[in-house]
């Protein structure tokens, strides 16, 4: 009877557990042109330092190619949670932003909630969601 117990807690704290996942969609548009790829960085409470570009210390980074001036990604499986999420569209597959005279970028950049900084990039309070809804998607706007 006590393994029954036991073994009813497991199976019910692992059902528990895996409801407070689900999959993040991503809806991403406004590309210029499909060359290249874009490279989704998403960061979270523990990893914000990071945002938007410190990859190392991202919690998860993708490379997704474009169709149609177009990308939609899903996170399989993510912790519901607040996070940060930035699209680069790297045109030329250099895996960096490549950036004008004055360090202005040259290629596609956009962030969850829309976020765009003041003389520089948008900070990770700007950028976060709260991933609370089982199959959430977020629309991000490339800016060129």
């Amino acid at each position: 009877m006590l393994i029954i117990f036991f073994l009813g807690n497991i199976i019910l704290n692992n059902n528990l557990y895996s409801q407070n996942k689900s999959n993040l969609k991503l809806d991403v548009s406004g590309f210029k042109n499909s060359n290249g790829t874009a490279r989704i960085i998403i960061f979270n409470s523990q990893t914000q330092k990071g945002f938007p570009d410190n990859y190392d210390l991202a919690l998860d980074k993708k490379i997704v190619p474009i169709i149609n001036n177009k990308v939609l990604f899903e996170f399989k499986d993510l912790p519901f949670g607040e996070y940060a999420i930035t699209v680069h569209h790297d045109e030329n597959n250099d895996m960096k932003v490549n950036k004008n005279f004055f360090g202005i970028p040259k290629e596609g950049l956009g962030c969850t909630n829309d976020a765009k900084g003041n003389f520089g990039p948008p900070s990770y309070e700007q950028a976060k969601v709260n991933f609370r809804i089982k199959n959430q998607t977020y629309i991000i706007n490339i800016v060129n």
